[in-house]
């Protein structure tokens, strides 16, 4: 269709080097509901406004990575998924194509953070899952854990202190079976440990069975 001389309603372009769009047309300008297809495997099936990607729609990228979610001026801007193709996966915020808000990253070892993240990165508070079954609450910069958290391993035990780099860094406390341990850390390593007092006391204790 035609308006004034320009695109207007349903149609097709083919740019001749390998890009293609179809869909709707308002005035010469892409906007509406369509598809447009680039050389290399790249396509875009969503809203348009004013010939940018604007409101809702599904990027496939070169390498067949997947974005599907919400556009705004040509990005990826509210919430959305973006798959990778080698199987990971985020669900959250985005703003200007990263990563950006909270959200869920699923990685396909079978690693999850939920929390924040600032420009693609871990950044904030949040939660690290392993598929051991270990866990880490607390304080995220830079990817990686770093400030105030808690590590609760698979048994049960828990080590709440500082990280850093992703390392145990200072001093700390370890909780494991009702037995509580001051210890210190430099770089991941312990170079520390002591009973602490109430532990110590709880440990001399004697057993006293429950009255059936």
């Amino acid at each position: 269709g035609f308006a004034d001389g320009a695109f207007h309603g349903q149609g097709s372009y083919d740019w001749g080097n390998g890009v293609r769009y179809e869909g709707a047309f308002v005035r010469g300008a892409k906007s509406g509901r369509g598809t447009i297809v680039y050389a290399g495997n790249r396509k875009y099936t969503g809203d348009f406004q004013n010939n940018v990607y604007d409101g809702k729609g599904i990027y496939t990228d070169a390498d067949g990575s997947v974005y599907e979610g919400e556009f705004r001026r040509g990005r990826f801007n509210g919430r959305g998924t973006y798959t990778w193709v080698n199987g990971d996966s985020y669900t959250g915020q985005f703003r200007n194509d990263l990563m950006e808000g909270e959200g869920v990253y699923r990685r396909a070892n079978g690693e999850t953070y939920t929390g924040s993240f600032r420009k693609n990165e871990r950044n904030g508070s949040g939660h690290y899952t392993w598929p051991n079954g270990d866990r880490y609450d607390g304080a995220f910069r830079g990817n990686e854990m770093n400030g105030e958290g808690t590590y609760t391993h698979s048994d049960g035990s828990r080590y709440i202190g500082t990280f850093v780099n992703g390392k145990k860094q200072g001093s700390g406390r370890l909780v494991s079976g009702g037995t509580e341990y001051r210890q210190q850390g430099e770089q991941g390593e312990k170079i520390a440990e002591e009973l602490l007092p109430a532990s110590a006391e709880n440990a001399k204790a004697p057993v006293v069975s429950s009255p059936r």
